[in-house]
């Protein structure tokens, strides 16, 4: 489960991936806020009111670099991908269900008294 925790981190927050997750056209994705915030500091000069959508423009992908041209719709025309949102509901679900793993203490034994953990007296 490790594993694909590490696979549903998102480049940009460093955080799971929050909904609604775009996928870029190389397949790699973003959560559409960090989407966004990547579009918006690649493109200062765009003028846009706070919390408008602009229209068109082009970024880098954060992880392999190619260049994601966006259409008249911005980020907001960028595919979800529900595969990976449903993988992450799926997820936290398992992750919630789950009792923390207990942690053994590991003791070592003592060599000269079988089956006893080691003490003071024995070393």
């Amino acid at each position: 489960m490790e594993n694909l925790e590490k696979q549903l981190i998102c480049p940009i927050c460093l955080e799971m991936f929050t909904k609604p997750v775009v996928i870029l056209p190389c397949q790699h994705n973003l959560c559409r806020k960090c989407a966004n915030d990547v579009f918006q500091a690649s493109n200062p000069y765009l003028p846009t009111r706070t919390g408008a959508v602009t229209s068109g423009g082009r970024f880098r992908c954060p992880s392999c670099r190619h260049e994601v041209v966006l259409d008249r719709h911005g980020v907001y025309g960028l595919q979800r991908n529900l595969l990976v949102e449903n993988i992450i509901d799926m997820f936290k679900q398992e992750s919630s269900s789950k009792p923390a793993p207990e942690r053994k203490e590991e003791m070592p034994m003592c060599d000269v008294h079988a089956d006893e953990k080691i003490n003071i007296f024995c070393v």
